[in-house]
């Protein structure tokens, strides 16, 4: 596993500027994969960032993949 970078205080405000962003857009309660995998609830979920320090966007639990064979 690679060590991140911490990230500075202005990409940690942007961090939490984009969930709360986040939060607005789809609501506290919409359910979401949290960081290790478990469904729970976007206000509750884990924040997190990449490599770069910008805000991981937690991915739905209520989107759908089809797959034709």
């Amino acid at each position: 596993m690679q060590n991140k970078k911490i990230p500075t205080d202005q990409q940690t405000e942007e961090i939490i500027n984009a969930r709360e962003q986040d939060i607005l857009i789809r609501g506290k309660d919409y359910p979401v994969y949290d960081y290790n995998g478990k469904i729970v609830e976007l206000g509750t979920a884990r924040i997190w960032y990449d490599e770069n320090g910008y805000y991981v966007k937690p991915k739905s639990s209520q989107d759908f993949e089809c797959t034709i064979s």
